[in-house]
């Protein structure tokens, strides 16, 4: 075998420079990448306008709200319309019926089932003269 040797350290000939290479630059992200890996969280920016979408946010939840409130009331007024036709309807015809019933003719023959006759003779018209000359009647 052969023995080691110690190799020359010393440099024979000037060995050139090497620059040191830049750092590889990062890739931009696209924005959709951004959203996807959660870098966007990280950002300075985001946090500034945290404030900002969290009131719109409730300004959103405040309007849905409202339009639900809007169209239960709308349904609960046609609701009411309706029963005010309805109802309205109902008193017509009953009214109708009253005035019906409230005749003459109609009243003397229901009275005729209960055994009443209506009068014959024309009723008398009774004066009583008082002291100062007024008519009672």
């Amino acid at each position: 075998m052969s023995e080691n040797k110690f190799k020359n350290t010393t440099p024979s000939s000037p060995t050139p420079k090497v620059e040191p290479t830049p750092a590889k630059k990062k890739k931009k992200s696209s924005p959709v990448g951004k959203i996807l890996k959660g870098d966007f969280l990280t950002e300075g920016v985001i946090t500034r306008y945290m404030p900002f979408a969290a009131f719109l946010t409730v300004l959103a939840l405040i309007y849905i709200a409202n339009a639900y409130y809007a169209e239960r009331k709308v349904n609960k007024i046609n609701q009411t319309n309706k029963k005010v036709k309805d109802l309205h309807s109902k008193y017509v015809s009953v009214k109708a019926d009253l005035m019906f019933g409230m005749q003459r003719a109609e009243l003397s023959n229901g009275l005729v089932e209960e055994g009443i006759k209506e009068s014959t003779t024309p009723p008398i018209i009774i004066k009583v003269e008082n002291s100062k000359t007024e008519l009672i009647y």
